[in-house]
């Protein structure tokens, strides 16, 4: 055991086994140096030494080198929790051969997220009861072992703590094989009895875990005011891209006086095409209200007038994401007509402005719970909708914005977070928004101030899905 003692008044003390895995004798003996350089003493780097005891087991790979002060942040972690954590990891800085460090800042903890790329990395503490229970790989290191060997703890955890601190240098980072990532996932849903399938995802490492339930029909629900041309390129792009779903359009009419959008209109349902929702009142919350009360689907997709389709597969991706377990709704990658990204999930910032983050692969490229959804294109099951009570009207601006959200659709998001579910941000649907999504701090007093009182925890604490936004 280490002589070394951290100057601490902690109480509960956790104790730490330390397997180094792989590698050879130089790296092992730099992973060794860093060990013996901490200034928490609580830890052996013997894993065998089964005298030792101990409360939490890590494994770091050879070569991989500790922040002095890892053990002491990892026991810190403990001694503040109300309940005993049963996994932990942190934050890294990633150095691969004579490239400069790139700090690797993480999300805080998501099975949605988790199951789409190893985001623990290189530094995870499991409490011995999960380590001992969950057959850890032996031999040399293997990421697809390892990663299912994550899973499987993860699958009996209750509590997974972040510490958004880079306590570990990764000098080897390695991306989960495919195949092997893709079988232990699987594992870890038929052990979940989860009615999933998996793929592989957008860039190497990663995947895409989907619902197998189908709506049976989607409601389009789309806000309408005063312009024929957006609302007839929305809908044969609908027509064009939606042809193998069945679904229905439902159009939320917020007092239109244009002679040519009525005419449309009357043409639309003569032909049984669409329905028309009459609102006494513009605004998104408001017309969507409208529209819902309306929808006959099990499903509801709630769309910009301004939006197009330009893929098949957008209301596949987007319902195999909105139907999972846990899920409270769906959104997708909206992005300019030049191909410019606008929005790739949303997060809150300090200054309690929605941002959409967009110069990190694995933030615009990732299957992910994000704290918000943008509106302008958000999937949500029927029961979800009315059982959350749905938008608040109190957020509508008809005067500044009557057709896209001035956060109602973030408020919504929050609001369905708090009873435990969760919105996911479905990269591989993508949707062409031919405006500018509406800024809070443009719109009326009254609007902005609710927004803040709304999105006011988050940009206290910092979001916790979106690194960048702390």
């Amino acid at each position: 055991m280490n002589e070394q003692t951290a100057t601490t008044a902690f109480t509960k003390k956790p104790r730490f086994i330390v397997s180094i895995l792989g590698g050879k004798r130089r790296d092992m003996n730099a992973t060794l140096d860093s060990l013996r350089a901490q200034t928490y003493g609580e830890w052996t780097e013997d894993a065998a030494e089964q005298s030792f005891p101990h409360d939490y087991v890590l494994r770091i790979h050879a070569g991989d080198t500790l922040h002095p002060d890892a053990l002491f942040r990892m026991a810190h972690a403990v001694e503040r929790a109300e309940y005993e954590p049963d996994m932990i990891y942190a934050d890294e800085l990633i150095q691969e051969g004579k490239k400069p460090y790139e700090e690797h800042k993480k999300c805080e903890f998501s099975r949605i997220t988790a199951l789409s790329y190893d985001m623990f990395g290189a530094l995870l503490a499991i409490r011995r009861e999960i380590y001992a229970a969950c057959c850890p790989p032996q031999g040399e290191y293997d990421a697809g072992a390892e990663y299912a060997f994550r899973l499987r703890c993860m699958a009996k955890a209750r509590r997974i703590v972040h510490i958004p601190l880079p306590l570990i240098i990764n000098h080897s980072p390695a991306a989960t094989p495919a195949a092997a990532g893709i079988s232990a996932i699987r594992s870890y849903l038929e052990a979940e009895r989860r009615e999933e399938s998996v793929s592989t995802g957008l860039w190497q490492g990663s995947f895409i875990v989907r619902a197998r339930r189908e709506p049976r029909l989607t409601s389009f629900i789309i806000p309408s005011l005063n312009e024929l041309e957006p609302l007839r390129r929305l809908l044969e792009s609908i027509d064009r891209c939606c042809m193998a779903y069945r679904h229905e359009i439902i159009i939320a009419d917020g007092g239109s006086g244009d002679g040519r959008l009525l005419n449309y209109y009357d043409l639309l349902e003569k032909n049984k095409a669409a329905r028309i929702a009459k609102s006494g009142t513009a605004g998104f919350s408001a017309l969507c209200r409208a529209g819902a009360d309306m929808a006959m689907g099990d499903a509801l997709l709630f769309i910009s007038r301004d939006a197009e389709l330009i893929e098949p597969n957008t209301l596949y991706a987007l319902s195999s994401q909105g139907e999972r377990e846990g899920a409270a709704a769906a959104g997708c990658m909206l992005i300019s007509p030049q191909g410019a990204l606008i929005a790739a999930g949303g997060a809150i910032s300090k200054d309690g402005k929605i941002i959409y983050p967009a110069d990190n692969e694995r933030l615009t490229h990732t299957v992910r719970t994000v704290s918000v959804l943008s509106g302008a294109c958000m999937y949500m099951r029927a029961d979800m909708y009315f059982s959350s009570g749905g938008f608040d009207e109190s957020f509508d601006a008809p005067q500044y914005e009557p057709l896209l959200p001035v956060g109602a659709d973030a408020e919504l998001c929050l609001r369905l977070a708090r009873r435990g579910l969760g919105a996911i941000y479905a990269p591989d649907a993508r949707v062409v928004l031919h405006r500018p999504l509406a800024a809070i701090s443009s719109a009326p007093e009254n609007v902005r101030l609710r927004c803040r009182d709304a999105l006011r925890h988050l940009s206290i604490n910092g979001d916790p899905y979106t690194p960048s936004a702390r």
